[in-house]
């Protein structure tokens, strides 16, 4: 079982980070909303730039993980909204520019759910 990563306050992240070159799955499991804010801005920028990032996120539970961030996630102030915002970004960039493998995993995860109560809300 994978442990829970950690933030590190004094440098506003977590302890292990997503960067242009480093992919490591257990950055989306910190719990801190400003650590996770920040992996998964350069968690959209691997999944724009690559195709083996995103066919390992689509079967590593990073998808998971992103449709329980847009789940839970409630904005309630600017900080949670760009949570959401940036989780959301990095969940239709696997979608939209991912192969088929990463569409049918992102079908059966429920991305779709997460995308028809965005559009369920933009037509209310």
């Amino acid at each position: 079982m994978r442990r829970d990563n950690q933030p590190a306050p004094h440098l506003n992240r977590a302890v292990l980070t997503l960067s242009a070159s480093h992919y490591d799955r257990r950055a989306l499991d910190v719990t801190a909303v400003l650590p996770l804010t920040h992996s998964c801005i350069h968690f959209a920028a691997q999944l724009r730039a690559s195709a083996a990032v995103r066919r390992t996120a689509a079967t590593d539970g990073a998808l998971d993980r992103l449709v329980a961030i847009c789940e839970s996630t409630r904005p309630t102030d600017a900080r949670t909204a760009l949570l959401w915002i940036t989780a959301f970004n990095a969940m239709a960039a696997l979608v939209t520019n991912g192969d088929s493998l990463c569409k049918v995993a992102a079908a059966k995860r429920g991305v779709l759910r997460v995308c028809m109560t965005v559009v369920g809300n933009f037509v209310r």
